[in-house]
């Protein structure tokens, strides 16, 4: 989730509606996993989250508001490094059996490695933060293909799903007449929403 540059004037407003339906597509989805499940799935739900914010200011950002670029990018930042990484380390933590307490600790790790790498002007952090979290994720749904492939198969493609919005399709240019970045956007929600019931899939066994 490498911070966007920001599209043409014709695409901002596409852009606007594709961060708006992205950051409701978190909301629910935070919210289906904190309020109806227990253990490390509900602090997935805080990474999912996080993801959420930076899309809300990307909105605003898009919308001809310039004060929320640094606010958009840093967000962005933080959903990459801390939030994308949770959620695939939350789907390691469900399928190892761990425990919440250690969910909870490795977010703090999470953020304090984001702290540091922005201090240190890591700009591929990231990058590496966010695509080490779908392997993960990837890796985890593929444990549990056999036994539960229902689940198996949404961690799986779910975690494809994000990293082909990452690394394939980008944010900048146009792909078959749309923004990148828009496809970017619904790949991203896609993949979150395939995740999420994957999780809670996993939750009822």
């Amino acid at each position: 989730m490498t911070p966007p540059t920001p599209p043409p004037a014709f695409a901002q407003s596409s852009t606007v509606l594709s961060d708006g339906l992205l950051a409701l597509v978190c909301i629910g989805c935070a919210g289906r996993l904190y309020y109806t499940v227990e253990g490390p799935h509900r602090v997935a739900a805080i990474g999912i989250l996080s993801v959420g914010l930076a899309a809300a200011a990307g909105s605003v950002r898009f919308s001809g508001v310039h004060r929320a670029v640094p606010i958009h990018e840093a967000l962005s930042n933080s959903a990459s490094a801390v939030g994308m990484a949770l959620v695939g380390a939350c789907w390691v933590a469900t399928v190892t059996g761990a425990q919440e307490p250690l969910a909870l600790a490795l977010t703090l790790v999470l953020v304090l490695a984001q702290r540091i790498a922005r201090g240190n002007g890591w700009a591929w952090w990231p990058r590496v933060a966010a695509t080490a979290g779908m392997i993960g994720a990837a890796a985890a749904g593929g444990m549990v293909l056999g036994a539960q492939p229902t689940a198996g198969a949404l961690g799986i493609g779910g975690a494809a799903t994000i990293a082909l919005a990452g690394l394939v399709i980008g944010t900048e240019g146009k792909l078959a007449g749309l923004p990148r970045i828009d496809w970017f956007h619904g790949a991203l929600a896609g993949g979150l929403i395939a995740l999420t019931e994957g999780l809670r899939l996993l939750s009822v066994h």
